[in-house]
């Protein structure tokens, strides 16, 4: 088993997205949950927006093969960390998000996953992303904040025309699950649960969704 940390254009990160890797929270572990159920032992995993490579070496106990992907150079030198501590190897490429299905043969990859990627985009973009993915991978399992009384409370959002911009500085949009349900309703949703973010990572709520 090996990880490839591939830098692409996803999102800028703040500097308090490089503290210390947390433990594998629910976030992480339904991601995880979602996978093995449609896994095969032999498969070819990506995973947008690494971070810290804590989802991509959870992963990498199940598939044959995991792409890790995120563009700051920070979260790349940390996720090759720990999954040389963990006995993982690394290779570095580049690549675009916006190019994934220029860069990647139709079908690459057997499930692609990611948590705090989609909501960086505005929503007219995130179904011409989603068709790219779908290009190179026949399977998505997403998770995402979405806006309630919690999130809003957590993210100190404020609005800057007309993007939300957080407490941290980033553009994220917190739509509410039927603002979601609206943005996905080409797409096949096989799969769909909101839980609430462990107190350890942030006080809001996610949206999983599995596109198939």
């Amino acid at each position: 088993l090996y990880i490839i940390a591939v830098i692409s254009t996803i999102m800028k990160h703040s500097k308090k997205a490089f503290r210390e890797p947390y433990e594998a929270r629910e976030d992480t572990l339904l991601l995880i949950k979602h996978m093995k159920k449609y896994a095969t032992g032999k498969d070819y995993v990506l995973e947008m927006g690494t971070g810290s490579g804590v989802v991509a070496i959870e992963a990498c106990k199940y598939a044959k093969k995991v792409l890790a992907v995120d563009i700051n150079p920070k979260a790349i030198t940390l996720a090759k960390k720990n999954a040389k501590k963990f006995g993982k190897k690394s290779k570095i490429m580049n690549v675009d998000l916006y190019d994934i299905d220029k860069k990647f043969k139709l079908n690459s990859f057997d499930c692609i996953m990611h948590g705090g990627v989609l909501e960086h985009f505005p929503k007219r973009k995130i179904p011409t992303l989603i068709r790219k993915m779908l290009k190179v991978s026949h399977l998505i399992i997403a998770s995402f904040p979405i806006m309630s009384k919690r999130s809003a409370k957590h993210y100190h959002i404020k609005k800057q025309g007309d993007r939300t911009i957080c407490c941290d500085g980033l553009y994220r949009n917190l739509w509410t699950p039927k603002e979601w349900k609206e943005i996905l309703k080409d797409f096949n949703i096989i799969e769909t649960k909101k839980i609430k973010c462990h107190p350890s990572i942030g006080n809001f709520d996610e949206m999983f969704v599995v596109i198939k």
